[in-house]
C-alpha cells in the first residue's frame, strides 16, 4: 500500500510503501509510525497531503503579513520618537 509522507524539514510530498495502516499508525519497513508527529505525516491520498501542505503554506503568509504589518507599525513607532 503506498502512502503519501510529508517532513516538517523537506519540501514537498515523498511516496512510501507501507506494510499495513490504521487509523493512527502506519509501518514503513519494519518501523512503526505515527500518521501525526511533530515532524512527520502520512496520508492516505496524495490530495490530503497536497491540501495539508497547502494549508500550512497559507498559515506561513499570513503569519508573515502579521509579523509584517508589526514590524511596519513598530518603525514608525521608533521614527517618530
Amino acid at each position: 500500500m503506498e502512502v503519501y509522507k510529508v517532513g516538517s524539514f523537506t519540501k514537498g510530498i515523498e511516496t512510501v510503501t507501507a506494510l499495513r495502516a490504521t487509523e493512527k499508525t502506519v509501518w514503513i519497513g519494519n518501523r512503526r509510525c505515527a500518521r501525526k508527529s511533530h515532524y512527520e505525516k502520512y496520508f492516505d491520498t496524495y490530495e490530503q497531503a497536497k491540501a495539508y501542505l497547502l494549508d500550512q503554506a497559507k498559515m506561513k503568509l499570513e503569519r508573515a503579513k502579521d509579523n509584517l504589518e508589526r514590524s511596519e507599525e513598530n518603525l514608525k513607532y521608533v521614527q517618530s520618537l
